[in-house]
C-alpha cells in the first residue's frame, strides 16, 4: 500500500523484485518462475514500477548471500540517478534470508537507511505505525510495525528449517554411505545409477 506522502505527491512508486532459490534442483519445480510470477502480480496490482528483477540461485544463509550487496549497489546507484527505489519485494521472508533474526533485522535496517521498504507478497511485513499518533506526538520508539514479532518468528523459522533440511539430507547420506552406497559424483569414466530403496531414516 502506498503511503499518504506518495499519494499526496503523486509520485510513482519504484520497486525491485528479488527471487531466490537455494539450488539448481529447485529449478525443476519452477521455483524462480513461480516467485517472479507471484511478485510481478503483486506489484502490478498496486501500480508500482518494476525497475529490476533479481533472479538467482543463492543460499539464503548470510555468508552466501553476496547477491544482496549487488542489490544494495543497484539501490544506491538508482538513488544517485534520481530514480530512487521505494520497495524491495520478495515472495516471503525465507526468500529474503534464512540466517535468522539478527541477519534479517540487519538487512532490513540497511534497506530502511536507504529509504527502501521491505515488502513480502504474503503480507507478513506490515509498514510501521506511530502508536502515539492520536496524541500528535512521535518518538523513534513509538514507530513500529504491528507485525514485528511475527516477522522475527518467520525469520527464525526459516533458519531452523535449514537445520531440519540439512539434518534429513546429510543424515540420510551418511547412513547410506555407511551401508555401502555412493552418494557423491561418480569418478571419471563412471556413471552413477539411481537406486530407490525403502528407507527407515
Amino acid at each position: 500500500m502506498e503511503s499518504f506522502t506518495e499519494i499526496q505527491n503523486n509520485k510513482p512508486t519504484n520497486c525491485l523484485i528479488d527471487c531466490r532459490i537455494s539450488s539448481s534442483k529447485q529449478l525443476d519445480g519452477g521455483g524462480l518462475e513461480n516467485q517472479e510470477s507471484a511478485c510481478v502480480h503483486f506489484v502490478e496490482t498496486r501500480g508500482w514500477n518494476i525497475l529490476k528483477i533479481f533472479s538467482k540461485i543463492y543460499s539464503g544463509r548470510a555468508e552466501e548471500r553476496k547477491d544482496f550487496e549487488e542489490i544494495i549497489g543497484f539501490i544506491e546507484e538508482s538513488k544517485k540517478n534520481r530514480t530512487p527505489i521505494h520497495k524491495y519485494v520478495v515472495k516471503s521472508i525465507d526468500r529474503f534470508t534464512r540466517d535468522g533474526v539478527i541477519t534479517f533485522e540487519e538487512m532490513k535496517d540497511r534497506l530502511s537507511y536507504l529509504g527502501v521498504d521491505l515488502v513480502d507478497v504474503y503480507g507478513c511485513i506490515q509498514p510501521n505505525v506511530n502508536t502515539l499518533e492520536h496524541l500528535g506526538i512521535s518518538f523513534e520508539w513509538s514507530k513500529r510495525s504491528p507485525t514485528a514479532a511475527i516477522q522475527l518468528m518467520e525469520a527464525q523459522r526459516a533458519k531452523e528449517e535449514v537445520t531440519d533440511i540439512l539434518t534429513r539430507t546429510i543424515g540420510s547420506e551418511i547412513a547410506l554411505s555407511r551401508e555401502g552406497y555412493k552418494v557423491r559424483e561418480a569418478n571419471d569414466g563412471f556413471l552413477n545409477k539411481k537406486i530407490f530403496i525403502v528407507s527407515s531414516f
